[in-house]
């Protein structure tokens, strides 16, 4: 230890330049590890609430009333849905995870309305995949069994329904259709879509996505509600540039942390030069019994000593300084951090720089002869 505290003296009364330098270094790759760090965090919140706005796209079948101006239901009907939802192309259903329409019914007696919850494909219409889960985990099953696939895909005249839905013949009365009820559920009642009158009125659709849908994606799928139903429909205010935005930001996050991993190595590099300064003095160290073990270890107990108090100085400064500045940039910044990955942070880099050390002193030690060393060749 005392021979590593005498070499930063050394470098620091004769060698100012690459001391200071050093010390830049640093704090550099250090600040840009840690704002890398923090990137990572507020792009992965952003996109969560990038994610939990725009993944569920409402379509409503509202219209202005022009004389009172309350609304009214544009007159849009489920059959009419249907021939929209089966001409659309796979690309625009790739990833939907359910689509939930909501239905004009007040013959049924549902204080909550009417549902169907599906997805289509291959020309299949199939229950939400998590609709039995969700009801069973929100304790809203009181009675009976669930669809089978071949009464939901032929729209079998079945029903998920509640009490005050069932008329005295104890069915459910939609239209001019009756539906019988295999499971007693509450609040929210659920028909397989074939099973509605194809002349219902539909009062919103809502396509939930598992991801958010690319720009070509949404496009095409207003390009649909507006064909099948023009004027009748509401699309939704959904700007595509956000979707632009998105893939860019995984870009500049990818580019900050090819940053910080180059940022990490720079003191290894840096010490490259500094070692050519002393190969005499190794040399002298050797002949005097030193082993090649003890000299590598000098010298990345050296680099050691210098990087983790600056790295510390330098994560103090970011926290109490930088972070407070970024924060009115980037929002969700300041969630990143805690002492567990300002700890984290320290090992990547101490391992990264201990790695390239070892493998630069190894290099300098092993490959040269004391001869060449004590003579000052180059290495």
């Amino acid at each position: 230890m005392q021979m590593i505290l005498r070499n930063i003296r050394d470098l620091c009364r004769h060698h100012t330049f690459f001391f200071v330098l050093t010390i830049c270094s640093v704090f550099a790759s250090s600040l840009i590890m840690l704002f890398a760090f923090g990137l990572y965090q507020n792009y992965k919140m952003e996109q969560q609430e990038f994610t939990s706005h725009q993944t569920d796209i409402p379509f409503d079948f509202f219209v202005k009333d022009a004389e009172t101006g309350g609304l009214l239901l544009s007159g849009a009907q489920r059959g009419e849905l249907q021939t929209c939802i089966e001409s659309m192309d796979d690309s625009v259903r790739k990833n939907i995870r359910q689509i939930v329409v909501s239905y004009y019914a007040p013959e049924c007696n549902s204080p909550m309305g009417l549902y169907s919850k599906f997805l289509y494909g291959d020309g299949i219409y199939s229950v939400s995949p998590n609709l039995e889960t969700n009801l069973r985990e929100g304790g809203q099953i009181l009675s009976g069994r669930f669809y089978t696939e071949l009464e939901y895909s032929q729209g079998a005249k079945v029903i998920l329904a509640t009490e005050d839905m069932l008329n005295e013949n104890g069915m459910v009365t939609i239209g001019d259709t009756e539906l019988a009820p295999i499971m007693m559920v509450s609040p929210c009642p659920d028909a397989p879509f074939l099973s509605v009158p194809e002349n219902q009125l539909v009062e919103y659709v809502v396509v939930c996505y598992d991801r958010p849908p690319t720009a070509t994606q949404l496009t095409a799928l207003m390009d649909a509600f507006r064909k099948a139903f023009g004027e009748r429909v509401t699309l939704p205010e959904v700007e595509v540039a956000m979707q632009e935005d998105f893939y860019l930001y995984n870009t500049i996050l990818l580019i900050a942390v090819l940053i910080a991993v180059v940022a990490s190595v720079n003191i290894v590099i840096l010490y490259y030069y500094i070692l050519l300064k002393r190969r005499k003095a190794l040399a002298v160290c050797m002949l005097c019994g030193c082993t090649k073990g003890k000299a590598i270890a000098m010298y990345v107990g050296e680099s050691l000593v210098l990087s983790i108090p600056l790295f510390g100085l330098s994560a103090l400064l970011y926290h109490t300084v930088v972070l407070p500045l970024l924060s009115n940039i980037l929002p969700f910044i300041e969630t990143a951090y805690s002492g567990k990955l300002y700890a984290v942070a320290l090992g990547i880099y101490i391992g990264v720089c201990t790695l390239g050390m070892w493998m630069l002193c190894a290099r300098m030690v092993y490959k040269q002869s004391i001869v060449s060393m004590k003579a000052g060749d180059t290495v």
